[in-house]
């Protein structure tokens, strides 16, 4: 994944569930710029959140956890049972 925005709200619970599995990736980091729509602008184009923006692609909430889970190199992904 190249280089991703996310934008998140602090009122939001589902924005407050993926910063703490953000937390937790630090093969991520470094990757991902967070901006929270309480404090900062942002784009007009952003009606709903937690959104990831990644090369010009907008990912759903739904996009961005079901990523999440499909990266995440704790679940053995790619090892051979």
């Amino acid at each position: 994944m190249s280089q991703a925005n996310l934008y998140i709200s602090k009122r939001c619970p589902y924005c407050r569930k993926l910063l703490e599995i953000l937390h937790g990736r630090h093969d991520l980091r470094g990757m991902i710029s967070i901006t929270c729509i309480d404090e900062q602008p942002f784009p007009k184009y952003i009606k709903s959140v937690p959104v990831m923006v990644v090369e010009n692609e907008l990912w759903t909430t739904d996009e961005v956890f079901a990523f999440l889970e499909e990266s995440d190199p704790s679940k053995g992904q790619g090892q051979q049972p």
